[in-house]
């Protein structure tokens, strides 16, 4: 669209126009943004990340030290390194913000999830059940939290039912987790009080404890299984303070809500029979 430009016509003037545009930004979800980027499975790629020079040669480089450095965004001294800053010129590539619903609920809330409360005994999964039905869900702006069914299906659930597991977890898994597991949820539910923010009164400060939590939690979580650096959605968490420096709140450029209009997209649409937005 920028170099080649597409007809189109102008209704203003009756004749066909050649428009050209210059595109700042492609704001989508996170599986399109790999799509876009050339990145569609980063789990298994030399190439992993779509924001940053995060590469190996072999895939066995994985596990050299130089790769964890990369990942985890650290110089030999641990200190925080500066190499993604100065890239002064548009990229496609960079101008794609982490989107929180895949990064974050569908990506290391429900890792966890799934570890953690899907290999819990039936005898603790009726515990969970009954704290989870016994809470007071007004805060959490819905009317009812349906345990059972949540626990039932804790590998195949949706982004709002991990925002109720998020939210409802430092009060009801408690004794249920070791100490080292407690540790960890309770890390991911302080970063992500930060990252569900829609307003930033003070964004160096804001930005500073974001970035804190973040490495909190990443360091936290590689201690109990080293296996989590090739998740390559728990580094991209790396890089949503710089997307929120640009964008805003991350609540406020998520696409999750572009995914309302489906259902109005559906029924307007005389050849399909799908109603239901997926």
């Amino acid at each position: 669209m920028a170099q080649d430009g597409f007809a189109a016509y102008d209704c203003t003037i009756s004749q066909p126009v050649l428009v050209h545009s210059v595109v700042l930004c492609f704001l989508a979800d996170s599986p399109m943004h790999a799509e876009v980027t050339n990145t569609p499975n980063p789990g298994q790629s030399n190439h992993p990340c779509r924001m940053c020079t995060l590469s190996v040669e072999r895939k066995s480089m994985v596990k050299s030290k130089t790769y964890i450095q990369k990942y985890l965004q650290v110089d030999e001294f641990g200190l925080h390194s500066q190499s993604s800053k100065g890239l002064g010129r548009f990229d496609g590539v960079l101008d794609t913000p982490v989107e929180i619903l895949h990064v974050v609920l569908l990506g290391v809330v429900k890792y966890l999830a799934r570890d953690d409360i899907g290999k819990l005994k039936e005898k603790e999964k009726a515990i969970l059940i009954g704290r989870l039905d016994s809470l007071n869900c007004l805060s959490m702006n819905i009317n009812s939290i349906k345990a059972k069914y949540l626990i039932k299906h804790i590998k195949s659930l949706v982004g709002r039912h991990f925002k109720v597991i998020l939210q409802s977890a430092p009060f009801v898994l408690l004794d249920l987790l070791s100490s080292k597991r407690w540790e960890i949820w309770l890390a991911l539910c302080k970063m992500c009080v930060l990252i569900f923010q829609t307003r930033i009164s003070k964004m160096d400060s804001y930005i500073n404890e974001l970035t804190l939590h973040i490495n909190q939690f990443i360091c936290l979580i590689i201690k109990s299984n080293a296996h989590w650096v090739k998740k390559a959605k728990l580094h991209m968490l790396l890089h949503l303070p710089q997307s929120i420096r640009r964008f805003g709140p991350a609540s406020l450029f998520s696409t999750e809500k572009f995914e309302s209009y489906n259902g109005v997209l559906q029924k307007a649409s005389i050849h399909s029979n799908r109603l239901s937005p997926s």
